[in-house]
């Protein structure tokens, strides 16, 4: 008997946060109907749920490694281990299988009984728990890559610092690409720049920093015994400061 395999062709794009909750899932106020929490659900949960709402539709919430693969029932040799649950739902899917496939099984000469392939109606499936999402990027200033420059996703405690090459990299939730939210981009004596978070989870920000100009000093050098007085330091120049200690060791 082939396992059944679950797919989502058309996702749905309805907040499960703002969905009103509702026995065994949320209701969805858009397409006026439950939609069942499936994400904690095992293979053989989902098979017997679909058992006992054969002919019917349903719309669910599912993880993403339960789809696109052969649900598999759990077989004796783990049935003692399963859930208290999940053996009941199991026998109550078989047995109402059993009572419907009853009258051909008595026709039969009992060496050549066959267990009936049950017929799963259309499904309509929606809500797939999207993965975190990272974002790669590269940091800049007309010399080249800055290290040590903070990378913040506002309002949250998510952030990273670029290396000595200027990458960072960033794992961030997916509601934040959904909300279209921006990344904040900051370092001693530049301007902090806004950037988007990219959709595309093979696209690379490049992010160039211009000095803040209007945080430094300007004026007439003054010569004092030889020496010119000039500021005592530049971003670039404090970054190497701060590491100079930590790389004698």
């Amino acid at each position: 008997m082939l396992a059944p395999t679950l797919s989502v062709p058309t996702p749905c794009h309805e907040n499960w946060q703002q969905m009103t909750p509702a026995t065994n899932g949320r209701h969805c106020a858009a397409c006026q109907t439950v939609v069942v929490d499936f994400t904690h659900f095992t293979d053989a949960e989902l098979l017997a749920y679909l058992g006992q709402h054969a002919g019917q539709s349903t719309c669910g919430r599912f993880r993403a490694e339960q789809l696109g693969r052969p649900l598999q029932p759990t077989t004796a040799a783990t049935v003692g281990t399963a859930r208290w649950r999940t053996w009941l739902a199991a026998a109550v899917a078989v047995w109402g299988l059993r009572e419907v496939a009853a009258p051909a099984v008595r026709a039969q000469v009992p060496l050549e009984q066959r267990e009936p392939t049950p017929t799963l109606a259309p499904i309509t499936l929606g809500l797939v728990a999207p993965p975190p999402v990272t974002v790669h990027g590269v940091v800049t200033d007309a010399d080249g890559p800055l290290p040590g420059v903070t990378v913040l996703l506002p309002g949250t405690q998510l952030g990273a610092v670029s290396d000595t090459n200027g990458r960072f990299e960033l794992t961030v939730p997916p509601a934040a690409v959904a909300m279209h939210l921006q990344l904040t981009v900051s370092y001693i004596g530049y301007q902090p720049q806004h950037v988007a978070i990219p959709t595309s989870p093979n696209q690379t920000l490049h992010v160039v920093l211009t000095p803040d100009v209007k945080g430094m000093l300007s004026g007439e050098v003054v010569v004092v015994d030889g020496y010119s007085s000039s500021p005592w330091y530049t971003p670039r120049g404090l970054w190497q400061r701060v590491k100079r200690p930590f790389q004698r060791w």
